[in-house]
């Protein structure tokens, strides 16, 4: 079974403090609330990418992973 896997670099709500090369990679936060809240009401189980590296893989699923660790994703 497939997986949609989302990977997220950094989110910010401006991209003043944020260096020109990255910006592409940037997610304002209420599109990543509009994301994280679709994710939950399609009903598919979802795992951060080590669990779902470990599981079977065998369900449809989304997996969320997280580039570089910016201090954004913590928060």
């Amino acid at each position: 079974m497939p997986a949609l896997i989302l990977m997220y670099h950094d989110i910010a709500e401006t991209l003043q403090s944020i260096a020109p090369g990255h910006r592409p990679y940037v997610l304002d936060p209420k599109v990543f609330r509009r994301q994280m809240r679709a994710i939950v009401d399609s009903d598919l189980p979802n795992f951060i990418v080590g669990d779902w590296c470990a599981s079977s893989r065998q369900v449809r699923a989304v997996v969320l992973t997280f580039d570089d660790g910016h201090t954004s994703n913590y928060d």
